[in-house]
């Protein structure tokens, strides 16, 4: 027989019977009692989300757990393996932890209780030449009998802003000079500083400093 799902970690008691046509001198024997003890199973399920992906600036995907039983789970794991044109920067779960070893991310997230839930948000910076859009797929499983397995996966893809143009540059000169009262036959020097504030670079700077003549 198939025991049922709602019945998993609970006792089953069955009872099997025997009769005739004829009396029974020992009908104490005519009956038999097993008890078994049905094992755990817990559906474990994940949805993912993700921000905005734009060219250059960071990405946060956020993962939902949930265990919709009827077992408690003993060691729920959550594994993400990140597209091509990300970088990993941080994981945080709701509980447990989190380590990344090249593109895969991996939680290892402890007990979930039936009908508990648990949150990772995942940290990545978009490439930024990245175009098109990026797919991702985050996986979760427990060491007991799922019973149902096609929630154990989630995908979520969306498109990539390309990054802005290249800016302009934004050049400043501050001229200083060693002495504010200067004498006459008696040396002094000017200090003339250049920087560029802007977010592009500046090509062919030419300084011009045109002294009084007086």
């Amino acid at each position: 027989m198939k025991a049922p799902l709602a019945l998993a970690g609970q006792p089953l008691v069955n009872t099997a019977t025997v009769k005739g046509e004829q009396a029974d001198p020992e009908s104490k024997n005519d009956q038999s009692t097993v008890t078994t003890t049905e094992g755990p199973a817990a559906d474990l399920a994940i949805t993912k989300r993700m921000g905005k992906a734009e060219a250059g600036k960071p990405l946060v995907y956020t993962l939902a757990i949930t265990n919709h039983g009827p077992s408690a789970s003993s060691a729920v794991t959550v594994k993400d393996t990140l597209p091509a044109g990300t970088t990993f920067k941080s994981a945080a779960p709701s509980q447990g932890t989190c380590s990344a070893s090249g593109q895969t991310v991996t939680c290892q997230l402890g007990q979930l209780a039936s009908g508990g839930s648990a949150q990772v948000s995942i940290t990545v910076e978009v490439a930024a030449t990245a175009t098109g859009s990026i797919r991702n797929v985050a996986s979760v499983e427990g060491p007991e009998p799922d019973p149902d397995k096609s929630n154990n996966e989630s995908a979520v893809e969306g498109p990539v802003t390309p990054a802005p143009p290249g800016g302009a540059p934004n050049l400043k000169v501050v001229k200083t000079a060693d002495t504010s009262t200067p004498q006459i036959g008696v040396p002094f020097n000017y200090d003339v500083a250049i920087s560029n504030s802007g977010d592009d670079d500046a090509k062919n700077v030419k300084v011009v400093d045109t002294l009084n003549g007086r």
